[in-house]
């Protein structure tokens, strides 16, 4: 315990949750409090990050499975802070950005998740599914970013139904990826029940040779602790320095803060008349 800061807050990667000075908790409604959701744990967990998602809108992923893959979306933006940069590739058998003027990566600001939350409820499902193109995209934009956003790590988050590991695909991670050092993780979020054991073992394997993390998500009960499950992994970095279980400090913390908007954000997208 620092005795010079008012309060403090203690979490760890499975929800526990801790405050000092103690205080009552009240139970007078639900509670659905969960602090690894808080940018104070989210800052100390992992370091700054460029995050590229792509999320695949063939039509197999009408209904249920899109409704499950924007939640999963919903949960990862609301990790991130002020510090990451982040930006969204719809694909099927093309690809495109979800906001369409907002190109390359922009800063997880408040005002930019709002807007990018927004669009999420236009994703229209059809076609096939072709990942070469969003994935290209996704490392090229990774490049260009490399030493003017986050300038720490970098990430592809691939949320899909399932998809063929080609030789097209590893083709691109071999040239965009292990030939540089293997320094872009790649967490794989597989939507649905009853996924073809071929599929689950191929987007698991590009996820495993990428540093990543796969997980399957079949119902939208599971989506928010599946979700954070990337956290961890972000944290090893930390974990592989010379302190063993270094404890990691945020920085000060506002504990309360009213709900805002504003249209300050990153890119100035015209009305479609």
């Amino acid at each position: 315990i620092e005795p010079s800061i008012g309060w403090q807050y203690f979490c760890n990667s499975t929800g526990l949750f801790r405050h000092y000075p103690p205080t009552e908790w009240s139970f007078s409604h639900t509670n659905t409090f969960d602090c690894r959701m808080r940018h104070w744990f989210t800052g100390a967990a992992a370091s700054s990050k460029d995050i590229m998602i792509l999320v695949e809108r063939s039509g197999s992923m009408n209904g249920t499975r899109m409704a499950i893959a924007v939640d999963v979306i919903r949960n990862i933006l609301d990790t991130l802070t002020p510090n990451d940069f982040v930006n969204i590739l719809q694909f099927n058998d093309v690809s495109d950005f979800l906001i369409e003027c907002a190109q390359g990566l922009v800063q997880a600001t408040p005002s930019n998740l709002f807007d990018i939350k927004l669009a999420l409820n236009d994703i229209e499902t059809k076609g096939q599914t072709d990942l070469a193109e969003a994935l290209k995209e996704a490392f090229e934009i990774l490049d260009s970013h490399k030493n003017i956003s986050a300038n720490c790590n970098q990430v592809i988050m691939l949320i899909t139904d399932g998809m063929e590991y080609n030789k097209t695909i590893q083709e691109l991670f071999e040239k965009f990826n292990w030939k540089r050092g293997n320094n872009i993780r790649v967490f794989s979020f597989m939507i649905g029940e009853q996924i073809p054991i071929g599929d689950y073992e191929q987007v698991k394997l590009m996820a495993c040779e990428n540093r990543g993390y796969y997980t399957q998500i079949d119902t939208i009960k599971e989506t928010r602790e599946q979700s954070l499950k990337y956290i961890p992994i972000m944290s090893r970095p930390l974990m592989h320095s010379k302190v063993s279980n270094p404890i990691v400090w945020s920085t000060v913390y506002v504990d309360i803060i009213e709900p805002f908007r504003t249209t300050n954000n990153d890119w100035d997208c015209k009305q479609k008349e």
